[in-house]
């Protein structure tokens, strides 16, 4: 019997919808900030943008009201199953599985550690209870990718007792975005590349080195504050640094600092690349700092992976700002030719999803693609409903 299956992908500052009938997308929707204001994408059955002034709070109530307008939907009462992304540190995150008490009960322990993203999907998990109280909720991990991880990328070198205590090994996330960025490159070159490096960005924002298509490392840690410079978070840090921190204010104040306050934000005084841009061509130096070491931070983490590896047989460019920022794609990759890797400037700037945008016969191929994480999440709730 086929089931739609309503997916949620809330984050800090968007939030994406989609209802699927099985593996066919109905309706999709995608909401975020633009100029200080939220505006919903709607793509499926109608294709339209719309201001909201309720901000992200009610883009839930305000898809499904589209989607009965838009007769893919009679009632609330045909969804079968909700799923909804979760991006949570610990043992207990590394599958997808339905959300019971029990794991409710663990995904709001775990908000101490995620605040970032656990936030926004509790609140998504509150208001689904209420509006949705028959349907299951699958919780699909974007950890569960990660659990390839080898013990050598898995440990931090800390007292063995806290890490094993308090579960503080490198989890790594983006998994749904990598889960698609497979799927979609075995289809597009017949198999998977042996030695790929996989760069997600966005507001935030990972590289990944896979061999045979599984993860072996991964920026992101035990939360997705580790790794690169994103735009609110600080990415790598030294620890003295945290602690110099913390001697003036509270944890809970220097975490939030970290979150909101730091990254491209702290750099550049924005933390939209976009914006960077433009007042980098207007001769902020701050604005050209702050995408300069987002670029470098990304460079390195390329290079790191590489050597891990041992070669490089594919570079991968996924995320908002990796799928739409010709520019930053530009940046990172102006000084990797000891990797064999030269960009074509002219199939950058026009590049789409499934383009590749390196020199002609240069090898690695250099990829632009899109991630489909609805789909993904949509696929793993059917899976997981298969076993219930």
């Amino acid at each position: 019997m086929a089931r739609l299956i309503l997916v949620l992908n809330p984050g800090s500052a968007s939030k994406k919808l989609a209802l699927y009938r099985d593996a066919s997308l109905k309706l999709a929707a995608h909401a975020e900030y633009e100029d200080g204001k939220v505006v919903a994408e709607l793509s499926g059955a109608v294709s339209e943008r719309f201001p909201l002034p309720d901000g992200l709070d009610h883009v839930t109530e305000w898809f499904v009201g589209q989607a009965r307008s838009a007769g893919v939907l009679k009632s609330r009462e045909d969804i079968d199953a909700v799923v909804l992304r979760v991006v949570a540190s610990g043992e207990a995150f590394r599958k997808h599985r339905v959300i019971d008490e029990h794991y409710e009960r663990q995904l709001r322990t775990a908000y101490e550690r995620s605040p970032l993203h656990l936030g926004p999907a509790l609140a998504e998990l509150d208001d689904v209870r209420k509006e949705l109280p028959a349907a299951p909720v699958i919780g699909a991990s974007d950890s569960a990718f990660h659990v390839t991880l080898p013990e050598v990328a898995r440990r931090y070198a800390i007292p063995s007792g806290d890490a094993e205590r308090r579960g503080l090994f490198r989890y790594g996330f983006h998994g749904l975005s990598l889960q698609s960025v497979v799927r979609d490159v075995r289809k597009r070159y017949g198999r998977m590349p042996a030695r790929t490096v996989v760069c997600h960005l966005g507001s935030g924002a990972s590289v990944t080195a896979l061999k045979g298509g599984k993860s072996v490392d991964t920026s992101m840690g035990a939360t997705p504050m580790e790794g690169l410079v994103m735009s609110t978070r600080s990415g790598d840090v030294d620890p003295g640094i945290l602690l110099e921190m913390a001697a003036e204010r509270s944890a809970r104040q220097v975490e939030n600092d970290l979150n909101h306050n730091a990254g491209l934000l702290a750099l550049g005084g924005s933390g939209d690349i976009r914006e960077l841009l433009k007042r980098e061509q207007g001769g902020d130096k701050r604005a050209a700092l702050a995408l300069d070491v987002f670029a470098y931070r990304v460079r390195k983490y390329v290079g790191a992976y590489a050597a891990a590896l041992g070669g490089l047989d594919l570079l991968v460019f996924t995320g908002t700002v990796g799928l739409r920022s010709f520019p930053m794609r530009e940046r990172i990759c102006a000084d990797l030719g000891y990797l064999g890797i030269g960009l074509d400037k002219a199939r950058n700037r026009r590049a789409g999803s499934g383009d590749e945008v390196g020199k002609p016969r240069r090898k690695p191929p250099v990829l632009v693609l899109e991630c489909d994480e609805a789909a993904e999440m949509a696929r793993t709730a059917r899976d997981v409903l298969k076993d219930r």
